[in-house]
């Protein structure tokens, strides 16, 4: 999840960012990014195991999330299996967390689990992705199948769309901000839609996430200085707040994650959580946005 965020706010500092990207330099195709082993499909994992990792995280009752609160799932899956697809950037893509189990895959296997039933995981989201890009993406023979066979989608995608203004012009209260999440709110409402119109499977869901930070965050955020930090998180919290508007108006399932990593109010510090770049999860951090997609679900 590169945060074009980040480029505004050292614009307006003056300060290098050269790290904040969300993307590794050359990011992986679509679908090539392995989750799990006993895959024999490069970005496809199946089976019944567990991906072993958890965390004592649950979302507090005082959380932000405002979307309509949604029914318990029923969780049997179908034809003997659990399907599970990822949409969206580098976060779910596990960029820059050598050797990690992505969020998604524990999900997966841990939703095929509770129902008894195989476990298929297929990864799609790619590194530096942006809204529009999935939107191709869902226009691609391969993808719509394998949402259409899906039992849950997940879709984590927006940070990558917000303005890169060189000239500091674009903060939380600016005009270019306001119609960036303007348009992200179109794009992401038409991905979610096009999303149920493909699914088939009985009881299939859709999880919409937001993010904890959409720049960097934790030790490497604090470098920047507290004018970023400040900004940043108010970014964030107004895209969050259109990602919870978004998933109640489409019976989406919204998954809060920045409280696991920043806590209700704000003060908790992530950086044990990401990875040296203060921008992607590390391994305990995938561990906690796999809890809130579950926690999410009802599970």
């Amino acid at each position: 999840m590169r945060s074009r965020l980040a480029a505004v706010l050292m614009a307006l500092l003056v300060i290098s960012t050269a790290g904040c990207a969300r993307f590794p330099s050359a990011a992986a195709a679509p679908g090539t990014s392995s989750s799990g082993a006993g895959s024999s499909t490069p970005g496809v994992s199946s089976g019944t195991g567990t991906s072993g990792a958890s965390s004592s995280w649950r979302p507090d009752s005082t959380g932000s999330s405002t979307a309509t609160p949604t029914p318990t799932p029923t969780l049997a899956g179908h034809a003997g299996r659990y399907v599970t697809v990822e949409l969206g950037d580098s976060v779910p893509s596990a960029a820059n967390c050598p050797g990690c189990v992505s969020y998604i895959t524990q999900v997966g296997d841990r939703l095929a689990d509770r129902a008894g039933v195989t476990g298929v995981v297929v990864n799609d989201a790619v590194a530096g992705f942006t809204s529009s890009q999935v939107l191709d993406q869902l226009g691609t023979d391969g993808v719509r199948s394998r949402v259409a066979d899906a039992d849950l989608v997940v879709i984590t995608v927006g940070a990558n769309d917000l303005p890169d203004d060189s000239d500091g012009s674009c903060d939380p209260d600016s005009g270019c901000a306001r119609m960036a999440i303007a348009e992200l709110r179109t794009r992401l409402t038409t991905i979610v839609q096009q999303v149920r119109a493909l699914q088939t499977a009985p009881d299939a869901k859709v999880v919409v996430s937001g993010y904890w930070n959409v720049g960097v965050d934790g030790a490497v955020g604090r470098q920047n200085g507290p004018q970023y930090m400040t900004t940043s998180r108010t970014m964030t919290r107004l895209f969050n707040a259109m990602v919870v508007e978004v998933a109640a108006s489409q019976k989406a399932i919204y998954a809060d994650f920045s409280i696991p990593f920043i806590g209700t109010d704000g003060s908790a510090d992530p950086t044990d959580l990401l990875a040296s770049d203060g921008d992607h999860p590390n391994a305990a951090g995938h561990a906690r946005l796999s809890d809130a997609v579950v926690s999410a679900l009802g599970r």
